[in-house]
């Protein structure tokens, strides 16, 4: 629940600031926790969660929704099991238009500190789920420049 205060202050934040941006179709993304955290959140507010797209969470249920794109990449890692119910079945998914991808990785090399070939593998996949699942007409943002705040920007 903290995690989910922190997003929604993080969006109270932007939206004083770009209040012309659309935050009723926000994208989340997470990586293990941060997937869990990403899942949780968008079981909360599902009215303003478009898209999720988790590396390898392992503990919160996928929602399980038409209104809702979600893109998995999942690893191999024996150490790192999903929890039962988690992952849709093969059924649900494909009725629902959920993505679930085998990456073949181990579960710390999908993350930012993993090799390039696992990096550019998952980014390339990234790229395809968002230019197919756009909402709108405007292009997806630019992913290899993010915007940075500074702690005393906020």
């Amino acid at each position: 629940m903290r995690c989910e205060a922190n997003i929604l202050y993080v969006l109270g934040i932007l939206k004083s600031r770009q209040e012309n941006a659309d935050y009723d179709h926000i994208t989340l993304v997470g990586h293990s926790n941060g997937g869990d955290v990403s899942m949780y959140v968008a079981h909360q507010h599902p009215e303003m969660v478009s898209k999720v797209i988790t590396l390898d969470n392992l503990r919160v249920p996928f929602v399980l929704s038409d209104n809702m794109k979600i893109l998995s990449f999942r690893s191999k890692d024996p150490h790192f099991q999903t929890d039962p119910g988690v992952l849709p079945t093969p059924e649900e998914a494909k009725a629902l238009g959920i993505d679930i991808v085998h990456t073949g990785a181990q579960h710390t090399d999908m993350s930012d500190r993993g090799p390039d070939a696992v990096k550019q593998k998952i980014q390339a996949t990234l790229d395809r789920f968002l230019r197919d699942s756009a909402s709108s007409a405007l292009a997806p943002a630019d992913t290899k420049s993010p915007m940075i705040m500074n702690p005393g920007d906020y």
